[in-house]
């Protein structure tokens, strides 16, 4: 982090500890749980517990709504967790994606897409529009990205001349468009209430459309996983189970380093599924088995890194 980014650390630290924070339940419904974290990668303040019920780790007592809404509308998310500036990080966005035959979107999403080139597709929680591009570039002319941070959002319209308009999922369903492709890219941790999420992308899709969501992969648990801008931290079998629950079918699934994606339809035969299992308390028992390990690794992690520095400063003081 250089000194910007630590004032800015500092400052949303200092309004952190004025406001009310509120509790939160696990999806699973328990409230049984154990905290693990005090603060996120960076030091931001971000109490994270893991639940003795399901083994999902969850931000709790989270911020009132509207520190949260700051955090993303004035960009802070942005500045605090990249080094490069706004502009150069839309720049280096767009170069990975430069090559789109390599697109793992596109890998993943197209063998589902009925209507090929004529699929509509939607991004929520779009920045600046880089995956839009991608799609846009392989062909597809009816792309739409919704985003509540003005900055990113206006360099995409900018830069790359794509429909990306102010606003979240409300202003998307607001609209009344249906879309054969949503995809949420490492959104759905960022928001509460991942099961009305869930309910309400049922209402964007078409009766063949796919939402594609891409999220961390809870089983590869360190310390830098863990930011301010999470609210949940999901292993695979448990969170394609909350997917199934809310009234999809899977239709494919992939490991991709320490994150995972999902690709789901609408499940016209409604069912209730059980949220537990003997797979899912067996997977508990693994996450929490993997956390008292992680921590030590963490500590120790931080140990060399001050370890590091305090070198650093001594070469420095006899190069004097």
């Amino acid at each position: 982090m250089n000194n910007y980014q630590k004032k800015l650390v500092k400052s949303y630290n200092e309004e952190l500890k004025k406001v009310k924070w509120k509790k939160i339940s696990c999806v699973c419904g328990s409230n049984s749980n154990l905290k693990i974290y005090n603060k996120d990668r960076h030091g931001i303040i971000n109490p994270v517990c893991v639940c003795l019920n399901c083994g999902t780790l969850r931000a709790n007592p989270i911020p009132p709504d509207e520190i949260t809404n700051k955090f993303y509308s004035q960009n802070l998310y942005q500045k605090i967790y990249s080094p490069l500036d706004i502009e150069a990080h839309f720049k280096e966005r767009i170069k990975v994606r430069k090559n789109i035959k390599d697109s793992i979107f596109l890998k993943h999403t197209e063998p589902f897409l009925s209507k090929g080139k004529l699929s509509k597709i939607l991004e929520i929680g779009c920045g600046g529009g880089w995956n839009l591009y991608v799609f846009r570039e392989a062909g597809y002319s009816k792309v739409v990205g919704y985003e509540p941070g003005s900055i990113t959002r206006n360099i995409g319209v900018r830069e790359l001349g794509l429909d990306l308009r102010e606003g979240f999922i409300d202003d998307a369903l607001e609209s009344a468009e249906k879309y054969d492709l949503i995809i949420l890219n490492h959104v759905i941790e960022h928001l509460i209430d991942p099961i009305n999420v869930l309910n309400k992308l049922k209402n964007l899709l078409t009766d063949e459309g796919i939402l594609y969501l891409g999220l961390p992969n809870i089983q590869s648990l360190l310390h830098r996983q863990i930011q301010n801008a999470h609210f949940w931290y999901f292993s695979p079998l448990f969170f394609m189970k909350l997917v199934i629950g809310s009234g999809y079918i899977i239709c494919d699934y992939g490991r991709q380093g320490k994150h995972f994606y999902c690709i789901s339809i609408k499940n016209k035969h409604y069912f209730k599924t059980l949220m537990f299992n003997n797979l899912i308390k067996n997977e508990r028992n693994i996450i929490i088995a993997k956390i008292i390990p992680s921590l030590f690794l963490d500590i120790f992690d931080k140990a060399f890194y001050s370890f590091k520095n305090l070198m650093r400063l001594i070469k420095k003081k006899f190069k004097k």
